[in-house]
């Protein structure tokens, strides 16, 4: 791998092999092809808070949602993001800061909701603190939803007590998480009803599922919603509680969603970069993307998760005018459909397992048609074509099951054909420095080989002394060893695969 940052006025040229860019600050050479990535189906959250502001006592909605009323003294901050010299966050103090918002029927008021998401953009001075700080609450000491920060592990929880309804006594899922650290965290409400089932209510972080609790479907509430602090009453594991629960830190954005995010992940921002090397840095959110008819699967069957209870004790039955499950209006669907017969698909009616169902149907239906319909019934959390799945290669890299990107281009089929054994080809990454040492990339940099290192003199007579890495410009010196994003950048192409720890680079 060959490092350049460019000289402010240089024009564009090609000399000797080594490619000089413009208006760009580092170009890194690595051994690999480039690909693309596109993710589709992204949807509109319902409000955002950006807290974009430089003054003033009024956090304001990106669209025509309520505006926060701002109390205490919380200052706006300096928070650059990539090329976003403007971005701003607000800073609150952890005395008396927090921000509140109105009631609105598409937060609170409306209800009931099967599917919510809250996704947070925050980092907080002091994660030890004993005392819960609260980042975001909504509802009170009968129903809600908060995000709050506590004894260094970060909370994600949801309650709809009334017994009528959901009667969710509520659960609070929570990871670790670091002091002075961004994150981007997200409380998910994944397709809820009033029974109340195992893996409903979900914390994301960074881009990682962390932890999963029961959840049920959240009713109407009221009460003003706080950011910052409880605004009026939240629940949490320990019981009510309308006293100050002040957040000490830093608040970048807040986006609300009344939908489930299908994705496998919520995919972390760029402001999360990370040493390790080629975790996502993007800020889009990616949902339920339609069913891929291409790849192999059988025509005549689908594969179902059905919320707990839905189904009756014994499915493995043709349906010969009997009901499959305890739902009429799924029983009605399955008639509708020409459900010919449901199987068990792991032989068990217990735990999660028990919920995953195959569907056979008559052929004279379109398969795209049977699973748009399937999703659109609450009690199926989703449907899929039965695929015919064939060993494929998969390298054995610690973090390899979070590179949503690489399934996305379908990577394990092109390593099937072929892993590559030759550092012929080198290509350049348009980026800030990266950390050649770096345990995942290293055997992969490209080195000067007519350069002897560390003997101060110019070996190869190009007027740059020791650049055996290539040559920083900005900071003139043969270092160019700067910048977490071009590290993140280049391990997405050439980390060092199949070598048991860290990431797999695409040109594996």
């Amino acid at each position: 791998m060959k490092t350049y940052t460019q000289m402010p006025k240089i024009v564009s040229r090609e000399s000797n092999n080594q490619i000089f860019y413009p208006y760009y600050s580092v170009i890194i050479f690595i051994f690999s092809l480039a690909l693309s990535i596109r993710v589709d189906g992204a949807i509109d959250p319902v409000f955002v808070w950006k807290f974009n502001q430089s003054s003033g006592t009024v956090a304001i909605e990106s669209g025509t949602g309520p505006n926060g009323i701002i109390l205490g003294s919380p200052q706006w901050v300096e928070r650059p993001v990539d090329d976003d010299v403007g971005n701003k966050a607000l800073r609150f103090d952890g005395i008396n800061d927090y921000v509140s918002v109105p009631n609105h029927n598409l937060i609170n008021t409306g209800g009931p909701w099967s599917s919510k998401t809250i996704v947070i953009i925050f980092k907080a001075d002091d994660t030890s603190i004993a005392n819960k700080q609260i980042l975001y609450e909504q509802g009170g000491n009968i129903r809600g939803l908060n995000i709050y920060i506590e004894n260094g592990r970060l909370y994600a929880g949801g309650w709809n007590q009334n017994p009528s309804e959901s009667n969710w006594s509520g659960e609070w899922p929570s990871t670790p998480i670091e002091s002075d650290v961004w994150y981007e965290v997200a409380l998910v409400l994944r397709k809820t009803t009033d029974i109340v089932s195992s893996d409903k209510l979900e914390l994301w972080l960074d881009g990682e599922l962390r932890a999963t609790a029961a959840g049920g479907k959240l009713y109407s509430h009221s009460g003003n919603i706080g950011i910052g602090n409880i605004n009026q009453w939240t629940e949490f594991p320990d019981g009510a509680s309308n006293d100050n629960k002040f957040f000490q830190g830093q608040i970048d954005e807040i986006r609300l969603y009344n939908d489930v995010l299908f994705a496998i992940r919520i995919e972390p921002t760029s402001l999360t970069f990370s040493e390790t090397v080629g975790l996502a840095n993007t800020s889009s959110i990616s949902i339920y993307l339609p069913p891929n008819l291409d790849s192999d699967h059988s025509p005549n069957e689908v594969i179902i998760k059905i919320a707990n209870n839905a189904l009756i004790s014994n499915p493995e039955q043709s349906k010969n005018g009997t009901n499959f499950t305890s739902s009429p209006s799924l029983n009605q669907l399955f008639e509708e459909l020409s459900i010919s017969q449901v199987t068990s698909v792991f032989g068990t009616q217990l735990g999660t397992l028990g919920s995953f169902y195959r569907l056979e149907f008559d052929l004279n239906q379109p398969l795209s048609n049977m699973i748009e319909s399937l999703v659109q019934h609450e009690l199926i959390e989703f449907a899929q074509p039965n695929y015919i799945y064939r060993q494929k290669l998969v390298p054995n890299d610690m973090k390899y099951s979070n590179q949503w990107g690489l399934a996305q281009i379908n990577a394990t089929a092109g390593w099937d054909y072929e892993t590559g054994s030759s550092n012929d080809i080198v290509v350049a990454i348009i980026d800030s420095g990266i950390n050649y040492n770096h345990v995942d990339l290293t055997t992969n940099m490209w080195k000067n080989l007519e350069e002897i290192p560390g003997n101060g003199i110019d070996d190869d007579g190009n007027m740059y002394i020791d650049d055996v890495y290539g040559w920083d410009f900005h900071s003139e010196d043969n270092q160019p060893n700067e910048g977490e994003h071009g590290t993140h950048v280049a391990g997405i192409v050439g980390a060092i695969s199949n070598n048991n720890q860290g990431i797999a680079g695409v040109m594996w």
